[in-house]
């Protein structure tokens, strides 16, 4: 004879079978989330040095970041400039052409002259040369302007590339040489030069 015996058995209750999650507060860098009975006392682990996450990456300066630094750059030499520079750009806007003549650093060169920013009139042949002479002899100051567009009123742009180069003073509605246009050289910028009231702050 074959007596059963038979067995009921209870499901253990939902809430038992779950895992507790303590989400702790971002301050605390060295703790981790805990699960189970040690989340209900209240206890957190460490995390060993070599297992806590990397620092996030510096976000990288977006265009409009980096244009706008530029900007600040450009207006922070232009309150030092010494004021005649914007006499140059006034003489050289007198005398330019509607068109190019291949003179453009004759013209500059009286311009400044005459805005009594050299002491003589250069001696320089080349247009891409007044990136070393206006520093060299005449105390020009090279500031940090990567686009033409962002160099101040006043400020004298030189170009280099094949040939003679090319140099033009910024103007308020674009740019002046031996004539007058709204857009920049196509040419590679060398630099971009000031003639300060002092020394050259930042």
């Amino acid at each position: 004879m074959v007596v059963g015996v038979l067995v009921w058995l209870t499901p253990a209750p939902a809430e038992a079978s779950r895992k507790t999650t303590v989400r702790l507060p971002a301050e605390l860098a060295t703790e981790t989330l805990v699960s189970g009975p040690e989340a209900a006392a209240g206890q957190v682990a460490e995390v060993p040095a070599e297992d806590q996450p990397a620092p996030a990456p510096a976000p990288r300066r977006s265009f409009f970041d980096v244009l706008f630094g530029r900007k600040v750059e450009s207006k922070a030499a232009e309150a030092q400039m010494d004021g005649r520079m914007l006499d140059a750009v006034r003489v050289a806007e007198r005398s330019a052409r509607r068109r190019s003549i291949n003179r453009c650093w004759r013209f500059v060169k009286r311009a400044l002259q005459e805005a009594e920013l050299v002491e003589c009139y250069p001696q320089t042949a080349l247009a891409k040369e007044a990136a070393v002479e206006l520093p060299e002899r005449y105390g020009f100051k090279q500031i940090e302007v990567e686009c033409p567009h962002d160099a101040p009123v006043g400020a004298v742009i030189v170009y280099g590339g094949r040939g003679a180069g090319h140099v033009e003073l910024r103007s308020k509605t674009g740019f002046v040489s031996d004539h007058a246009s709204r857009k920049p050289s196509p040419r590679p910028m060398i630099g971009v030069f000031i003639k300060t009231l002092g020394p050259l702050e930042g």
